[in-house]
């Protein structure tokens, strides 16, 4: 993410051909910060230790670890679109842009879910199996 912020950080976005590529880039980049973010939260929720006992709470952090983590990632990506994307965009193509920002945000966030979804129900007996309350132990 970062190289397609400083290529595009200083350009202006003037034609109907610079705002398609952007779209573009900004889906892509979408998709790859949510499985970015999976990625993060896998390695969290994997650093989370078992708990013996009558009450164990590491279900319930890893479950609060996966979910933290869409939350900083629907921050991070839209905070890098509103700071260094959006004021490159020319004004007349920002009601456009900002249409491609929230179906990207969604698609990232709905990608990161479903693919948590899925990670969870394939290793319901790991630590991973935790994020949406598998029932197989």
């Amino acid at each position: 993410m970062l190289v397609l912020a400083l290529l595009q950080f200083g350009r202006r976005i003037n034609t109907l051909a610079d705002i398609k590529g952007l779209e573009l880039k900004t889906y892509l980049m979408a998709i790859v910060a949510a499985l970015v973010a999976l990625a993060i939260a896998a390695i969290w929720s994997n650093a989370i230790a078992f708990e013996g006992g009558a009450n164990p709470a590491d279900r319930r952090k890893r479950r609060l670890a996966f979910w933290f983590t869409a939350a900083g990632l629907l921050a991070a990506f839209v905070g890098y679109q509103m700071a260094l994307v959006v004021p490159s965009v020319a004004g007349r193509w920002q009601g456009r842009f900002f249409a491609t920002m929230t179906y990207a945000t969604l698609s990232a966030v709905a990608t990161y879910v479903l693919c948590g979804l899925i990670l969870s129900k394939l290793f319901a007996t790991s630590k991973l199996g935790n994020w949406f309350g598998s029932t197989r132990r």
